[in-house]
């Protein structure tokens, strides 16, 4: 497969231009087009955007997904992040609903996209448009964003076996377990406080983000996903859940 490509991430909304001019100005490869399923208004500006890029030799995946979700789109960034490997990223943080610009600006610093914002030339006569509120675009603006890691694998683990449970609470022991089967606490025999060190660990990373509730001390000790954690499971679905051998 081509490598060293420029790859371009666009919200859907009531606007083509926004989406196209930036686009072939900047000499985009591909672009995936992050999109509700089209309504009946939608579907012109949709239509338009398909077409005039790929008139202008710009290959474009439609990706449908929740835009009014930012977790769900910031996901789905990664997702293409991870299969366009090795290409130049964009995001445009001007086009969509505004849960697509908030997720955009997530998604840049956890997955390596450089984001930029397109400038609409709002003097040009609405009369003379050839679709309702579609303005050109005067000028492109890079957005400086700063880099984000993602949670590990083991912090990953934990949300997903507490997503298993479908609100019903854990206890530690059964993080443990899950972290032995996903190859988190190391190859050889491990005293049983040690496995309680790395699980405390892994506990804690959680809590810094935010993911997971605790509640109860000692053998009584219950977790739980919190709605913060739901969203994580959104975010992060892509990533490996186990160990991966470097």
């Amino acid at each position: 497969m081509i490598r060293d490509l420029r790859i371009h991430v666009a919200g859907q909304g009531y606007e083509a231009r926004r989406i196209v001019d930036p686009a072939l100005q900047m000499k985009a490869d591909r672009v995936h087009l992050l999109t509700d399923p089209p309504n009946k208004r939608l579907r012109q500006y949709h239509d338009r955007v398909v077409q005039r890029l790929r008139e202008g030799g710009v290959e474009v995946e439609v990706r449908h997904c929740e835009v009014w979700d930012p977790n769900a789109v910031v996901g789905e960034m990664g997702r293409i992040a991870e299969a366009e490997r090795g290409n130049h990223l964009y995001v445009n943080l001007g086009t969509g609903p505004k849960t697509c610009a908030i997720a955009g600006t997530l998604g840049a610093m956890l997955w390596g996209f450089e984001a930029y914002y397109p400038k609409v030339d709002y003097n040009v006569e609405e009369a003379t448009l050839e679709l309702p509120g579609d303005y050109p675009v005067s000028g492109v603006t890079s957005i400086p964003t700063f880099h984000l890691d993602p949670p590990g694998g083991d912090v990953l683990a934990l949300l997903e076996m507490l997503g298993e449970k479908r609100g019903r609470p854990a206890r530690k022991k059964e993080l443990v377990e899950r972290l032995r089967e996903r190859r988190f606490l190391g190859e050889g025999s491990r005293s049983a406080q040690a496995e309680q060190n790395v699980a405390d660990r892994v506990l804690k990373r959680a809590q810094e983000w935010g993911f997971v509730d605790s509640e109860g001390e000692g053998r009584k000790r219950r977790l739980r996903l919190n709605p913060r954690g739901e969203a994580g499971r959104k975010m992060f679905a892509h990533l490996p859940t186990q160990k991966v051998d470097e």
